[in-house]
């Protein structure tokens, strides 16, 4: 009998051993790797000499080691339980050896450290946490004591206000967790300033027939608000991107949208007050109200997906919010627009043209979706430029219809950017940009003279040369098209 327990025992032990070998065998390979790693990334000759040799020295007294483990499997023996005893002790010391140089000052990084104003920021939370486990140690120590005497009356209270500490320490825990997640303190300051606004342009409507012009011309708001709406739709889509899993972007991104926000708003109150007829007020700043309450929608929404890539639900939120608020960007541009082209600024739609045509150069292109979607859909855009075009060399409203090009070059502009950003080549890249370009410019010069009130003759002659420049643009990207649907039909 103690004969089978004692074998019994062996083969335990044995099994503990092989168990225990195999998870040292592992070890010591990726231990090996990662010194031959150091040898390859250091410039000191007797360093990389050193970590070789630390990694021969460790992978030999491993095999030596697993040796000596088969035998003790194959027999086990007190003998042989020895010896493997007696083996592991060169492979402690060369993985004893290799920890001390690797650890030396020439490769040990600095430990991190944590500043005073950080362990400020994490004492909330540390002081949340410590009254966690501290009630729930009374808990326990309640319990005990009720299990001895459970009648106790005193001992039923002390429970119950030792669980309502616990749950709301669980509860302060997690709020303190959720204030700390990053763009969340700039997203509560955002709120603030949009409430603000809100109430700002809340007066403005009741107070719609006393607006007080400013100091500025009608020019210099418009022109304010058409570059800063360009500023705010790119921002608008980083805060959509940031809110999904670029949850250290947000604070950036929430607080440029604010500065740029504020401004436009302003310039834009600024801009009814020189409006003539009360509903056409009214519209704007309507439009105006909607675009403050989308926008703190859209950051309230940010603040709740916080850039969590698993928070599917606020994510599509976060892009209703954000598509909204595009369009009501969008819309209220157009509504500017139009005002402009009755007002007559023809020398504002040339300064947006210009601008139009500088954003080629400086923007962050898309390199999302399809070449040959953002083609298609430049072909409708300049389609439209044509019949505009045609209706200007036909018609009184000229005012209007060159407000109109300049919202379909905008709306040409914005699908360019994708387009350069999809192309197959760089040198197709180049090409279209330059003859978008090279249409703005025309653009703005037929803008130009129809403000001038040139002869009849003169702008025939510019829209007929628009209409070869757009003929032009037509055909190198239909000549794309095909090449894309040829290679495609290939494949």
């Amino acid at each position: 009998m103690k004969y089978k327990n004692k074998k019994q025992q062996g083969k335990q032990k044995i099994r503990q051993i092989l168990t225990l070998a195999a998870t040292i065998a592992k070890n010591t390979s990726a231990l090996c790797n990662v010194s031959r790693e150091a040898s390859s990334n250091t410039n000191n000759p007797m360093s990389r000499r050193h970590f070789v040799q630390s990694a021969k020295d460790v992978a030999n007294a491993t095999a030596e080691l697993v040796r000596t483990i088969k035998i003790l499997d194959s027999s086990y023996t007190q003998e042989n339980h020895r010896h493997c005893i007696e083996t592991s002790r060169p492979l402690i010391q060369a993985i004893d050896e290799l920890y001390t140089f690797a650890m030396s000052k020439e490769f040990a990084s600095t430990p991190p450290t944590i500043s005073s104003a950080g362990r400020q920021l994490q004492e909330p939370i540390l002081l949340a946490a410590r009254n966690v486990v501290d009630g729930a140690c009374r808990i326990i120590e309640c319990s005990k004591a009720l299990i001895i005497n459970a009648k106790d009356a005193s001992l039923w209270q002390q429970l119950a206000t030792h669980t309502k500490t616990v749950s709301e320490a669980i509860k302060r825990l997690a709020t303190c967790v959720k204030e700390m997640t990053p763009g969340q303190q700039e997203c509560e300051r955002a709120v603030e300033e949009l409430r603000k606004l809100f109430q700002e342009v809340d007066k403005a409507i009741i107070n719609v027939d006393s607006l007080r012009k400013g100091d500025k011309s009608l020019q210099f708001h418009q022109e304010q608000i058409s570059s800063s709406s360009h500023f705010l739709t790119e921002l608008i889509n980083n805060i959509r991107q940031s809110s999904k899993c670029e949850p250290e972007c947000i604070s950036s991104y929430v607080s440029q949208f604010i500065t740029y926000l504020e401004p436009f708003i302003h310039h834009t109150i600024n801009y009814v007050s020189y409006i003539i007829y009360r509903h056409e007020k009214i519209l704007l700043l309507e439009q105006i109200k909607s675009l403050v309450e989308t926008s703190l929608q859209l950051i309230l929404s940010t603040k709740e997906s916080s850039g969590n890539i698993k928070n599917l639900q606020w994510h599509k939120i976060v892009d209703n919010n954000s598509d909204l608020l595009i369009k009501l960007i969008y819309k209220l541009i157009h509504i500017f627009d139009e005002q402009t082209s009755t007002i007559g600024i023809m020398n504002g739609l040339c300064e947006n043209i210009r601008k139009l045509i500088l954003t080629l150069d400086t923007t962050k292109l898309t390199h999302q979706g399809y070449f040959i979607d953002y083609q298609i859909r430049m072909i409708e855009i300049l389609q439209q430029m044509i019949i505009t075009i045609e209706q200007i060399n036909n018609s009184d409203n000229i005012r209007y219809l060159a407000n109109q090009l300049t919202r379909q070059y905008n709306e040409l502009i914005n699908i360019t950017y994708g387009a350069i950003g999809t192309a197959n080549t760089n040198d197709l890249s180049i090409h279209i940009k330059n003859i978008v370009q090279d249409l703005g410019l025309i653009s703005i010069e037929l803008i130009d003279k129809l403000g001038q009130n040139n002869t009849k003759n003169d702008l025939n002659i510019l829209c007929q040369k628009i209409i070869e420049k757009i003929s032009y643009v037509l055909t190198v990207l239909q000549e794309s098209v095909h090449g894309i649907q040829a290679c495609i039909n290939a494949s």
